[in-house]
């Protein structure tokens, strides 16, 4: 927390867009959380992990104030945000077509509460089978 006076103007912005300007008062500074949403394909027995996530997800949130951001999971089934601020957000897949395998279990849309400087996960149970993954592996030299 910082206290301004009426000579100094705090503004804090998000993609060019300014949340918030005032020439005095107090301003608050939060620790940015970290979002990790796991597409995962449900067998009943194991927790989501880079085994059975499903990459390839359109993952979107919608912050506190409406804004809006979309991640792609990657290889391992996470789609990671960052530099949010606390609050609760809504959490949807967007877009599982990828992989014609792998079917929504409970439904697309979640809301989650994201705390102040922690890295909070929720999770996407699909049905069918995860996807094939490839290893490149250096070639050893003889």
């Amino acid at each position: 927390t910082a206290t301004t006076t009426s000579k100094v103007t705090w503004r804090a912005s998000r993609a060019g867009t300014t949340v918030e300007a005032t020439p005095s008062g107090t301003l608050v500074v939060v620790m940015p959380a970290q979002l990790d949403v796991r597409p995962f394909v449900d067998n009943g027995v194991d927790p989501p992990n880079a085994a059975n996530g499903v990459p390839g997800i359109l993952i979107e949130i919608t912050d506190p104030a409406g804004l809006k951001s979309r991640r792609t999971s990657d290889d391992f089934g996470v789609a990671t945000f960052t530099d949010l601020i606390p609050g609760t957000y809504k959490v949807e897949v967007i877009d599982a077509s990828k992989f014609s395998q792998v079917t929504p279990l409970n439904g697309t849309i979640t809301t989650t509460l994201v705390i102040e400087g922690a890295t909070v996960a929720t999770s996407f149970a699909f049905t069918g089978t995860v996807p094939p993954r490839y290893q490149h592996l250096p070639l050893i030299q003889r």
